[in-house]
C-alpha cells in the first residue's frame, strides 16, 4: 500500500505530517516529505500545500533566495503574473487590491481560487 492504492489518504496525511514536522521543528523531515508530495502529487491542487510549507521553511531557514524562487514558481504555475522589478506605485496598488480581496472573500472562496 502507497501513493498508488491509497491516493488520498497519504496525501492527506503526508501533507499533515509536514506541516506538523515544520510546526515542531523537526525541518530535515519536514522537507523530506514535502519533496515526496511534491514528486507523488497528481495536480498543482494537490502540491499546493505542501509547496507552501517547503517556501515557509526556506524562510525560516534565512534561505530568502530558495523561498523566493519556489514561490514565484509557484505563483508562476497557478498562472499568477509576477512583475520582477515592481515600481513602489505597482507594490502599493497591490497591496491595496490584496486588503480589500482579503477583507471581501471568505476563506472557502480564497482557497477555490
Amino acid at each position: 500500500p502507497g501513493w498508488r492504492d491509497n491516493y488520498k489518504l497519504m496525501l492527506e496525511t503526508t501533507s499533515s505530517l509536514t506541516e506538523i514536522l515544520y510546526i515542531k521543528g523537526e525541518h530535515q523531515e519536514c522537507q523530506l516529505l514535502g519533496k515526496e508530495i511534491q514528486k507523488h502529487g497528481r495536480n498543482l491542487k494537490d502540491k499546493v500545500r505542501s509547496a507552501m510549507v517547503l517556501i515557509e521553511l526556506d524562510g525560516s531557514r534565512e534561505n530568502y533566495a530558495a523561498a523566493l524562487k519556489s514561490g514565484f514558481k509557484l505563483l508562476e504555475q497557478m498562472q499568477i503574473p509576477v512583475t520582477q522589478n515592481p515600481t513602489p506605485t505597482m507594490v502599493s496598488r497591490e497591496i491595496k487590491k490584496m486588503k480589500k480581496l482579503l477583507q471581501t472573500t471568505t476563506d472557502k472562496q480564497f482557497l477555490s481560487m
